[in-house]
């Protein structure tokens, strides 16, 4: 470890005249000169005066620069300082890969006032204290008249991470001012985006193919933009950053004490799409994370900013994290436009502006191997906690709910398309059920099947009949060719639309789960499994030759609308039950083609698309935890290993999606007008789709495919998954004693946004969809039907 004495940054040297050369000539102890005329003593002062030279030469940078070292990462990686003429001191990294050899300037400032405008600056420290598991960095930066920051950087260095803790302490006042700091990093050579893979958890997974384009990280910031990707902190499950490189190195960046406090003014301008101004207040607690190619933050000390891209020289894109969070480049307004919405803290005496940034250096990993371990890390950094939930009260509410608003008609039932969950209100053309997807109505019978077996009385009497109604209402259908997805409860004709592979897959796989059971009691339901087969047949006559089903169809016909077949891991778990259910082979064979065509076609790589019908064939995280299901149902038909490793894998870009922290609700804003409400934790919720930041409940009913992840892989961290499924998933459902402003127990809304302003006010539609409260309970029935003992102690969180 290096002397504790701090490195004071003086200025440049005069070239061979350093202070160790002025004194050569000089006697220490008295100070008289030495004796001059002595042709044997000259010649050996002569000679000593050049080996100092080529010591200073051979051992210290060029131009006048100072290196001094402050430590290594685990690899050997070498962390040290150097200084610059009008700079100070720099950080850099050395080591063998891409990732591992970058510069910081570190403090990096923009300034902004109302009149004057912005204006970016980028200084190094004045000095750097070698500490005890690192070393502080400290700058003071006076900005005229009479303006200081005092900038107190705590890094610590531990295995392959650089962690930092930055203070910002303001004196003196700027009244139409404010300002804003960053951490950026810069790599030896360059890159540019096609040249790497970045990893932010619900929003970018590799290239810039199959997200929105208009989306964070989407092409046409790149295309159409100056390459600007600024997200701030509140779009994240966990603020995590990833670039990996082509020679498999990366680096992270991770805010591992996230806040994210804000305000009304700054979550309505985020609604606007045409004039966004610039905001300034103490308040803002959330940060940006991202890169930027435009030069705007300086990474070649020698070079102003912005210099690369005017000359059109090769790019050194910054990779960092930005305080408050300034966000873009977004595409909004009535055309083409490029937005940054740029956020500042005041410039006040006395104001304290602080955070903290983890940089992970990652080597000799794929993109999914960056990814589980990039995420892993942030996990585990972050801990999410569970609260702990009255699983069986909630139980109990939601099946309530559920069958209080299932309609009949005729001897039809069916569970409503959506209801109002602010007055219980179903409209009326909305009187239709539907099957999987949002809908989930066959999942539902299912699940009201279970619980009259669970129960006794009057209460198992009024579910079993219930279930049994609504599943002999889809029983009804014909599926070969299927002439529809749903039907309407009063006439019980087919509901319009295409045929989705999805949705059909999904609910007669609990058709066939229903039937088994009933089957094992001796009671009869032959239709039921006949429309399964009637359904299994037709569809393995879609299957093309590589194993591929299309994504739609017209009804009641063979015509493909949709023939995309990057959704055929839907059949997987449909056809493994078929063939375990009959005994016929085919079925299983027909699911093993589509595994491996889903696998071959880009899921090996992580991309897991095209989950949600409705948002065709970008990354979401329903195409995920689909695959995972399949997967998982081919390894127990098959007990081929490589099924569970790729079950696993897609149960970690899964898990990719879910809310690690807790986001505060803005604090001028009362609940009245929120939708989620104040104090309510949102670790658990999960991100739908890329390309947007809406957020829902829907991995609540994967508690079950993680513990068999737990069990298979004997990772304890997909036990914790499964925990915060089981309990965090249900932090607003409205409860005795605990409504919100929903009409009664069991209600909640469909989807949330923790940042776009939306989801927080009145104005935007208020639903509920049937697959809230089926979802809910498909992980609770499924864990205990599994492992009852288990599914007692997760309850309890023993």
């Amino acid at each position: 470890m290096q002397s504790s004495n701090p490195i004071s940054y003086t200025g440049p040297p005069c070239p061979g005249n350093t202070g160790r050369t002025q004194n050569i000539l000089t006697d220490s102890r008295s100070g008289n000169e030495l004796v001059r005329n002595s042709k044997p003593y000259r010649a050996f002062l002569l000679f000593t005066f050049f080996l100092v030279l080529l010591f200073i030469q051979l051992s210290a940078p060029s131009n006048g620069q100072q290196e001094k070292a402050l430590g290594r990462l685990f690899d050997g990686t070498k962390v040290f300082t150097v200084s610059y003429p009008d700079i100070g001191w720099v950080i850099k990294t050395r080591g063998a890969s891409h990732a591992s050899t970058i510069t910081s300037r570190p403090v990096q400032l923009e300034f902004f006032d109302s009149i004057k405008g912005r204006k970016t600056k980028a200084y190094g420290y004045d000095e750097v204290e070698n500490t005890s598991n690192g070393f502080n960095g400290k700058a003071i930066i006076h900005r005229p008249p009479d303006v200081t920051f005092r900038v107190n950087d705590r890094w610590e260095i531990s295995g392959m991470e650089l962690r930092l803790k930055r203070e910002v302490v303001v004196t003196g006042n700027e009244e139409n001012g404010g300002f804003m700091s960053a951490l950026t990093l810069f790599t030896n050579e360059p890159w540019s985006r096609p040249d790497v893979d970045i990893f932010a958890p619900g929003m970018i997974y590799g290239g810039t193919e199959n997200i929105r384009q208009t989306g964070p990280g989407g092409m046409r910031a790149y295309s159409e933009g100056r390459g600007i990707v600024m997200i701030r902190e509140e779009r994240f499950p966990v603020p995590l950053f990833c670039v990996r490189f082509a020679d498999g190195s990366s680096l992270s960046l991770l805010n591992p004490e996230p806040r994210g406090g804000t305000t009304k003014e700054d979550a309505l301008d985020i609604s606007r799409r045409d004039v966004i101004k610039p905001l300034i207040d103490e308040r803002f607690q959330f940060g940006s994370l991202g890169e930027d190619q435009t030069g705007s933050w300086r990474g070649d000390p020698n070079e102003p900013a912005g210099q690369s891209l005017i000359r059109n020289k090769k790019r050194f894109p910054a990779l960092g994290y930005w305080f408050p969070g300034t966000e873009g480049e977004l595409f909004a307004g009535f055309g083409p436009c490029n937005l940054m919405r740029r956020r500042f803290h005041p410039v006040r005496d006395g104001f304290n502006h602080r955070y903290q940034l983890a940089i992970r250096f990652g080597q000799n990993e794929e993109f999914p191997v960056l990814v589980e371990n990039a995420w892993r890390w942030a996990w585990e950094t972050v801990n999410p906690s569970p609260e702990l939930q009255d699983i069986e009260l909630l139980r109990t509410t939601l099946l309530d709910l559920l069958a209080d608003n299932t309609i009949e008609a005729e001897g039809r039932a069916v569970m409503p398309f959506l209801a109002n969950p602010t007055t219980g209100e179903i409209v009326a053309d909305h009187r239709n059920g539907r099957m999987g997807f949002i809908s989930r109505n066959v999942e539902g019978a299912d699940l009201f099947l279970m619980e009259s077996m669970r129960t006794e009385g009057k209460r198992s009497e009024r579910f079993r009949i219930l279930g049994l109604k609504i599943m002999d209402t889809f029983a009804s259908l014909e599926y070969s060719p299927p002439e529809g997805v749903g039907l309407w409860v009063d006439n019980g004709k087919p509901t319009e639309g295409l045929v989705f592979l999805r949705l059909l897959t999904e609910d007669l796989f609990y058709m066939l789960s229903a039937w088994e059971r009933e089957n094992a009691l001796g009671y009869q339901h032959p239709l039921w499994l006949q429309r399964c087969k009637e359904f299994g047949d037709w569809l393995l006559l879609q299957q093309d030759r590589e194993g591929g089903f299309p994504r739609a169809w017209k009804p009641k016909t063979n015509e493909v609308v949709m023939p995309s077949t990057l959704n055929s891991y839907n059949a997987m778990a449909f056809l493994t039950k078929l063939s375990e259910v009959t005994g016929e082979s085919k079925y299983l064979d027909a699911a093993i083609r589509a595994g491996e065509l889903s696998w071959k076609q880009g899921q090996r790589y992580g991309e897991f698309v095209g989950g949600t019908p409705d948002n065709p064939n970008v990354i979401d995280k329903e195409a995920a935890v689909l695959s995972m299901h399949g997967y998982l149902m081919l390894y127990e038909a098959t007990g081929e290993h490589k099924w569970l490793d790729r079950a696993k894998m897609a149960g970690i870009f899964g898990e990719t999606w879910i809310y690690l922290w807790d986001i505060p609700m803005p604090s001028d804003i009362q609940d009245e007008y929120l939708r989620w409400k104040h104090g309510v934790s949102t670790v658990g919720q999960q991100l739908i789709a890329t390309g947007h930041s809406g957020a829902d409940s829907w991995m609540s009913r994967d508690v079950l495919n993680y513990i068999k992840l737990y069990q298979y892989t004997e990772n304890k961290h997909f036990l914790e998954v499964a925990i915060i499924l089981l309990h965090n998933t249900k932090n607003m459902i409205a409860l005795p004693g605990k409504l919100y402003d929903f009409a009664g127990p069991g209600w909640q809304d469909e989807a949330w946004g923790f940042v776009a302003p939306a989801p927080r006010f009145p104005g935007t539609r208020r639903v509920w969809l049937p697959w809230l409260s089926i979802n809910h309970l498909r992980g609770i029935f499924d864990l205990e039907n599994y492992d009852a003992a288990l599914f007692k102690t997760l309850c309890s969180g023993n």
